[in-house]
């Protein structure tokens, strides 16, 4: 057996060279550095270093990104680079940027709270990443990936587009529509959360669910937080409601459920303190927990019985009711709710 033998480190300027045996193993350095308008960690990986933005440093206004800092190429667009960088109106990318927040699909972890910002340019050199019309796109725009949270107005995503990522509208809140192609199939978590100046959205016949979920008491519902949403259309094609998906949409006053619709999630439609009514379609046959709870002004649930259906009322030993803070229902409701097999005991 060879005698296990005890690393020697040498120290060579920014880099550390472990020696054992006689073999040679170069580990990554890196350094932080401000040139410009922005700051970057350069990394140094034996010969080879890259630069990665993680700070956004300037007066405002239009800022573009080189491909290269003293010789270094800019590689990467790091997580929280942007963040609440309210001045910064407009950003192009270049062709050398490669990774934005780590993956391709979280490219808002990047921008959060950049409210100015109304555009993102990208190189058309660029092999992963492009734009159009100041959005960030994949490479092939298939994916919309992030509107920036300063655009406003009216939106249509172009029909290329099949995924619209997890939080891609997320905090928009100077958008009044978006037109949403039948090509898209597939919307993420809090797609549009919080885009509090939507008033109204169509779903297309090509999506199968509206996502959302409830993680560490925080809400990812697709709508949650679009308190100015007064209509929404919901296409026979949807199965699915998820938990949150409408949560806190206070402007919502009726939302129309297709029969294809099987499941509403856990507080699905929470919090929405303008709705007055709902029809609940025979085809559901699992209601999640406060699904519609804390509906203030809602008066009229109408709902009959259906064998197998599962009001999830129970979580963790808690009782959280459908239709818990709801004060309003009138005594029909509350009898077609009871004979649907709903109790509030």
């Amino acid at each position: 057996m060879k005698e296990k033998m005890t690393p020697h480190i040498i120290t060579a300027g920014a880099f550390i060279v472990l020696v054992v045996l006689g073999a040679c193993a170069t580990f990554s350095v890196s350094q932080n550095k401000t040139v410009g308008d922005f700051t970057y960690k350069i990394t140094a990986s034996g010969a080879e270093k890259t630069a990665t933005v993680i700070g956004y440093v300037g007066a405002g206004g239009a800022a573009e990104i080189p491909a290269s800092v003293e010789d270094i190429p800019v590689t990467a667009i790091g997580k929280d680079a942007f963040d609440k960088s309210v001045k910064l109106t407009s950003l192009s990318i270049p062709a050398s940027v490669i990774i934005i927040a780590d993956s391709i699909d979280k490219a808002e972890d990047a921008f959060d709270g950049a409210t100015g910002l109304t555009s993102i340019t990208v190189d058309e050199a660029n092999t992963v990443y492009s734009s159009a019309n100041g959005v960030l796109f994949n490479k092939e725009k298939t994916k919309l990936l992030l509107c920036p949270e300063g655009k406003s107005g009216n939106y249509a995503v172009p029909s290329s587009v099949t995924n619209i990522v997890a939080s891609a509208f997320g905090s928009c809140a100077g958008l009044t529509s978006v037109t949403i192609p039948d090509s898209v199939t597939s919307i993420g978590e809090l797609a549009f959360g919080n885009c509090t100046g939507l008033t109204s959205i169509i779903i297309p016949g090509s999506v199968k669910s509206i996502e959302g979920s409830t993680r560490n008491n925080r809400v990812y519902g697709v709508f949650s937080g679009c308190t100015g949403l007064k209509t929404v259309t919901i296409p026979d094609s949807v199965t699915s409601i998820g938990d949150t998906a409408f949560y806190e949409c206070t402007g919502l006053t009726s939302i129309t459920i297709p029969n294809s619709v099987t499941s509403i999630g856990r507080a699905a439609f929470a919090d929405c303190a303008s709705l007055t009514s709902i029809s609940i379609p025979n085809s559901v046959t699992y209601i999640g927990p406060n699904a519609f709870a804390a509906c203030v002004k809602l008066t009229s649930v109408k709902v009959s019985p259906v064998n197998g259906r599962k009001w999830d009322v129970i979580v963790e030993g808690q009782r959280l009711g459908i239709f818990a803070d709801s004060p309003l229902l009138d005594n029909a409701s509350k009898t077609a709710l009871k004979n649907a097999g709903y109790s509030e005991e």
